[in-house]
C-alpha cells in the first residue's frame, strides 16, 4: 500500500530536483532516495532523485522485496564494460544490464563512426 504523503513527496521531488536520475540522467522509474536513509527527515537537502536501477545498486537490495512481504535478499550489482568506451556498466538483473549495455554501445559505436568520417 503506498502512502498518500509518498505520492505527494515523489511528485514535490520530481520538480524541485530537475525530473530525472541525479545519477545517471535517467528520466524513467524515478524513485526518491532519503540521503540520511532516515525516511521522516524531508528535507530537501536530504532527498535525492534516482531511478530504480541506481537506487537498487546503492542499497545492493530489490526495495520491492524489502518493503514488501518478501525477505530482503542482499545481491551484489552485475557489471559489464562497453567495447568501445570501456565504462563499466552496472545492474541488480541480468536482463536489464544487457538492455542496458546494448543501449550504451550503439550510442558509443554512433559516437566513434562519425569521429572516423
Amino acid at each position: 500500500m503506498i502512502r498518500k504523503t509518498n505520492i505527494i513527496l515523489r511528485e514535490m521531488v520530481l520538480s524541485l530536483l530537475g525530473g530525472k536520475c541525479m545519477k545517471c540522467g535517467s528520466i524513467e522509474r524515478l524513485e526518491v532516495h532519503h540521503k540520511d536513509e532516515n525516511w521522516k527527515n524531508n528535507d530537501k537537502d536530504n532527498l535525492r532523485l534516482w531511478c530504480k536501477n541506481c537506487h537498487t545498486n546503492k542499497h545492493g537490495i530489490d526495495l520491492r522485496k524489502f518493503y514488501g512481504t518478501e525477505k530482503r535478499v542482499i545481491k551484489k550489482p552485475l557489471k559489464a564494460k562497453c567495447q568501445y568506451c570501456k565504462k563499466e556498466i552496472t545492474s541488480m538483473y541480468q536482463k536489464q544490464l544487457d538492455y542496458n549495455l546494448k543501449a550504451h554501445e550503439l550510442a558509443c559505436e554512433k559516437q566513434h563512426s562519425s569521429k572516423e568520417k
